[in-house]
């Protein structure tokens, strides 16, 4: 396990550090009572944060310069590369959450503004997942994995950190998820049971009460491969973290698909309560976001994409804006 960039009183406060590459130094303290903890103070900024998740389809840690190099990872073309970082910053995502990540240089080769710092997990084997975060925005604390009991092989145990905005007002921890694929019944189980497991960890960290410790409103955002309908309906998998977690999945605001192959939504995002009243789309039935970069220039004109087809994903990057300040 690696430390990067951080200092030591850090790497006290990450019991469980993951693999981690920052571009740009993240703060060296990690109290969120600090609100000298950036170098520089907080960056000025919209009255809102949006929080994204995005399945960047097996994100290579190098690049090749024609399709006959490609090997059975399909390492990437560094114009996705450019591409990729184009659609995190041109949408100015604050918090994201990504799946499909080889490693710590797949991230360096996205040349992200030194704005930007990343933690890489370690349980995907060759499709990790990530936390990248606007550093001039917020500051990231507490990284850790949930061991799932339903994992097996190179399942991807949530990861979660805890995350506050600069000014003190918004905080949460945040969960990323990559649930199990596929349709057959016994895969569909295994998602399934991955979500439950998920659903008792967060009932013992959620508070019984309203809570005024921001560390206790949770995020839960990902690629959960499964529909609110079930991709194998006999075994839907998404109940349980409406049900006995209670929260609210702000992808029931859309109608519109995340996953383009099969034209489905299957990347999502849920609030605890409190996070819910702060997204100001709440009662829009369109509320949700999705970027549709596959439809949008200059990425639907990318004409040299992974595995020779135009687009840099076959997911589609999901998104929420939450307001700083409670009402």
């Amino acid at each position: 396990m690696r430390a990067r960039h951080l200092s030591s009183a850090a790497r006290a406060l990450i019991p469980l550090l993951l693999a981690t590459a920052c571009r740009g130094a993240p703060p060296s303290k990690t109290d969120w009572g600090d609100d000298d903890a950036a170098d520089s103070g907080a960056a000025e900024g919209p009255n809102t944060a949006r929080i994204a998740s995005f399945n960047a389809e097996w994100l290579a840690d190098h690049y090749t310069t024609s399709a006959t190099e490609r090997d059975d990872f399909q390492p990437r073309l560094e114009a996705d590369y450019a591409m990729i970082r184009s659609l995190i910053v041109d949408n100015q995502i604050d918090v994201l959450g990504l799946q499909e990540v080889e490693g710590d240089r797949a991230i360096e080769l996205l040349g992200l503004p030194s704005t930007w710092s990343w933690v890489v997990g370690d349980t995907g084997w060759s499709q990790n997942l990530v936390i990248a975060w606007r550093n001039d925005r917020f500051a990231l604390d507490k990284l850790r994995a949930i061991p799932l009991d339903a994992n097996s092989g190179a399942a991807r145990d949530p990861l979660v950190a805890e995350l506050r905005h600069r000014d003190g007002e918004l905080g949460f921890t945040l969960v990323v998820v990559h649930n199990n694929p596929y349709e057959d019944a016994s895969e569909a189980r295994m998602r399934k049971a991955q979500v439950e497991e998920l659903a008792v960890w967060l009932e013992a960290t959620l508070p019984d009460e309203e809570s005024s410790d921001l560390a206790d409103q949770h995020i839960v955002l990902g690629d959960f491969n499964d529909s609110f309908e079930g991709i194998n309906p006999s075994v839907p998998s998404l109940d349980a973290l409406e049900g006995a977690a209670g929260l609210r999945f702000a992808s029931r605001q859309t109608t519109g698909v995340s996953y383009i192959p099969y034209a489905s939504l299957i990347d999502h995002i849920a609030l605890s309560p409190p996070l819910a009243e702060r997204w100001p789309d709440a009662d829009d039935p369109e509320g949700f976001g999705i970027i549709l970069h596959d439809q949008t220039e200059p990425w639907s004109s990318y004409s040299e994409g992974y595995r020779g087809v135009p687009n840099i994903s076959d997911h589609r990057p999901v998104y929420v804006d939450l307001r700083l300040a409670a009402d």
